[in-house]
């Protein structure tokens, strides 16, 4: 149980460094990253809404994809709940 919590709590203090590190480095500087958030930052401009949207609908997919496999389905559905709120 104690190691789950510390799990839980390395994935929240990593998803805030994302979040920080997209929000003051990579926006700014359109600077485009490998993964989800790249590919994110490459089709904001020919996109009608908000880069959020797009991670939202991305990760989404992927955790579909991470559940029939039964691949870390909660660290993933845990990483993209606070992914979100934290944009």
């Amino acid at each position: 149980m104690k190691k789950k919590l510390w799990t839980f709590l390395w994935i929240t203090i990593g998803v805030l460094l994302i979040s920080v590190a997209y929000y003051f480095f990579l926006e700014p500087s359109k600077l485009v990253t490998g993964g989800v958030t790249g590919l994110m930052i490459m089709l904001e401009p020919f996109l009608p809404f908000p880069p959020s949207i797009l991670m939202y609908i991305l990760n989404i997919s992927l955790l579909l994809i991470g559940y029939l496999v039964r691949i870390s389905f909660l660290k993933h559905a845990m990483h993209l709940f606070y992914h979100q709120l934290l944009f």
